[in-house]
């Protein structure tokens, strides 16, 4: 029998991700030194969604942009677990009749555990797109964060800075508005007390955002005192 060394046998290892959209659930096998485009194209066609359509978070981050980077340059780890939604039919709807809109097309009469299963489904679905559009906004506000690191270190007095910044605060006051309009649809989801998975899952995102929207207060703040500063 022949011996093969530790080392190679770790090197060929197949690279698994598992993967969450909405209510289903899959894992794909991919060599080690694929790239970010490769795992898109991938769940593309797992999935039957259009590249540009993915949303996709993986281990609660946003996917690298770099999509020419492998795994290992990404720091993404084996058996990683990625989060999928569909941009184009993201949206935030919270009226039972919006759960039914989704399966009616596809389903039977349903008996009451079907329901449940539907309404499980739903939710889920929603939370998801919740987590995803708070990602987003966070890439967002850090992005904000680092402009105001920027603007204490090298303070330019002109009209232009001035402009500049109010366009910086601009774009914080939407982010603002989404995180709200988040918050709203996240209080509006309709959890059944024996839903404890979802509960906990509400409760863990009411916190996120409450976060990201602490960070784009004072984001704000900052943005003011600098606009402040120069216009005195």
């Amino acid at each position: 029998m022949m011996w093969t060394p530790r080392s190679v046998a770790i090197q060929n290892k197949d690279f698994m991700v598992h993967i969450k959209y909405g209510s289903h659930k899959l894992t794909l096998k991919l060599d080690k030194d694929s790239t970010i485009d490769q795992l898109k194209q991938k769940i593309s066609q797992a999935l039957n969604i259009a590249e540009r359509d993915l949303n996709i978070l993986i281990n609660g981050k946003p996917i690298p942009v770099q999509g020419h980077i492998t795994f290992s340059q990404a720091r993404i780890p084996n058996n990683c677990k990625i989060l999928v939604t569909n941009k184009s039919s993201e949206q935030f709807s919270t009226t039972s009749s919006d759960y039914g809109a989704h399966t009616s097309a596809h389903r039977v009469p349903a008996t009451v555990s079907d329901n449940h299963d539907t309404k499980v489904d739903a939710i889920d679905t929603q939370l998801d797109n919740i987590k995803a559009k708070s990602m987003q906004i966070s890439q967002t506000v850090r992005s904000l964060e680092d402009k105001t690191s920027q603007l204490k270190r090298n303070i330019r007095h002109s009209q232009e800075a001035v402009q500049e910044i109010k366009g910086y605060k601009k774009t914080a006051g939407v982010q603002g508005e989404l995180l709200m309009r988040c918050l709203e649809n996240l209080d509006q989801q309709q959890i059944d007390p024996g839903m404890a998975e979802q509960k906990l899952r509400r409760k863990e995102l009411a916190t996120l955002l409450n976060n990201i929207l602490d960070r784009n207060d004072r984001v704000m703040a900052d943005f003011s005192q600098h606009i402040k500063s120069l216009e005195s």
